[in-house]
């Protein structure tokens, strides 16, 4: 960003804002004068004068609805701007915002820092997370064909089973893959444990179908993927905690630095 631009836009910015707060005060004071006066007119009126379809409907005098009308239109219209102001604040705030962050992403070194700290931790949860959608579908897929497995397969109904179990194997090796990348990223964050990571290094035999053997293998390769679930899942809710802290002083840097001009300018924080 070419530092004149920016000290421009932030110029207009602020004087935006500053022409902000005057309006809002002047709508104020406008919309209290003409309350005030309107006060005036109805204390020494009668209502019949005061609303048209009374007025029409009771002979009233229409004078005196000639004199509120535009009262009451200023103070609707001083209503409405007053009303709208703090939605323009919040946008005009919001891109002063966008401007500093831009500005400390190229110029502060801490700021820069954090920044690269938060792009590197977003990857790291992304591999976590990516790990965990694998493991729910394999886990999904287990839990399907332990609940739905044959007794005694034969003919289609072997060679059905025999394939989602090698389904089930690809799945498995799939998940091992996925969770030594975990490993190999997490760092300080945590791991799985080595003894897990090889378990999930497994596959099922094909050959002769034994049921009970078969569902115990199931069962096994669900406890597995369950403890290793359970591990990826502390080691992404610690980067999610970690990238929030970070998010946190983002924000605080920023905001610092616009309240400071904020202040140098005579303007109003919130």
């Amino acid at each position: 960003m070419p530092q004149s631009w920016y000290e421009d836009r932030v110029r207009q910015l602020l004087g935006g804002l500053k022409a902000l707060e005057q309006s809002d005060e002047e709508a104020e004071a406008a919309r209290r004068d003409a309350e005030a006066k309107l006060e005036k007119i109805k204390s020494g009126t009668r209502l019949k004068d005061r609303y048209l379809w009374l007025l029409v409907w009771a002979n009233g005098d229409r004078s005196v609805y000639d004199r509120i009308k535009p009262l009451r239109d200023e103070i609707k219209l001083r209503k409405q701007q007053i009303a709208d102001i703090p939605r323009r604040h919040r946008t005009m705030l919001s891109e002063l915002d966008d401007i500093i962050t831009d500005d400390l992403g190229q110029n502060d070194p801490e700021f820069q820092a954090l920044l690269s700290d938060q792009r590197s931790l977003r990857r790291k949860r992304d591999t976590c997370n990516d790990a965990l959608r694998t493991i729910s579908a394999t886990r999904k897929n287990i839990t399907g064909m332990s609940s739905s497995m044959p007794i005694s397969p034969k003919g289609k109904e072997l060679a059905t089973a025999e394939k989602k179990t090698g389904e089930i194997s690809t799945q498995m090796r799939l998940v091992h893959g996925k969770v030594v990348e975990v490993n190999g990223i997490a760092g300080s964050y945590g791991s799985v444990s080595g003894a897990l990571v090889k378990n999930l290094n497994t596959s099922f035999p094909s050959g002769e179908f034994r049921y009970q053997q078969r569902k115990d293998e199931l069962n096994t390769a669900l406890r597995t993927l369950g403890e290793v679930d359970r591990k990826v899942s502390a080691i992404s809710d610690k980067i999610e905690k970690r990238l929030r802290e970070l998010e946190t002083r983002r924000a605080q840097l920023v905001k610092a630095k616009r309240d400071r001009l904020l202040s140098t300018h005579g303007i109003k924080a919130t």
